[in-house]
């Protein structure tokens, strides 16, 4: 059973009915946790309640749980998603398979299999970070470059027209 504040939002947003909140709150504690157990049985919790059943079924499927309810939603993500390349695809997957409790581990390693046999191609999920915003973009570099420039030759029209300025009131005297 989980614990701690934010669950017991998450559980108390499910039981008032604010699905939305609730959702919202145990994306963040998702965003925190990727791997955590509790976090992603409840993260499939609040979808199912949302009527998410393939998108609960993702969540779920990076856990052992397994009950009528996690019956339903897998056959709704089987459903929805009918290959293993369409499974990896919609997975919420943020660490290294190794991360994952022994059953999941292998739940992932058949996915695996099954994607080779599919694709030819080999699966392999990689830690997600999210980007640094003090990473420069050269877009924004360029766009930085090209902001500085801008101010620079308005400095310059500026002082330029204010020489101008004193020199004709000098010589107008």
């Amino acid at each position: 059973m989980v614990q701690g504040e934010g669950f017991d939002r998450v559980r108390g947003d499910l039981q008032a009915g604010r699905l939305w909140k609730a959702r919202d709150r145990v994306t963040g504690l998702f965003a925190a946790q990727p791997t955590n157990q509790d976090v992603l049985a409840l993260t499939g919790e609040v979808y199912f309640e949302m009527g998410d059943l393939p998108r609960a079924a993702a969540f779920w499927y990076l856990t052992d749980c397994s009950d009528e309810q996690v019956d339903k939603a897998m056959a709704a993500m089987r459903e929805r998603y009918p290959t293993a390349g369409d499974i990896v695809a919609a997975l919420p997957i943020r660490d290294r398979i190794e991360a994952f409790p022994r059953p999941v581990q292998v739940r992932l390693v058949a996915l695996q299999q099954a994607v080779r046999e599919e694709t030819g191609r080999y699966w392999t999920p990689a830690p997600r970070r999210a980007k640094s915003s003090n990473t420069p973009n050269p877009r924004s570099r360029l766009a930085d470059a090209g902001c500085t420039m801008a101010v620079a030759v308005a400095l310059l029209v500026f002082v330029v027209g204010l020489i101008s300025i004193v020199a004709w009131l000098t010589s107008a005297i």
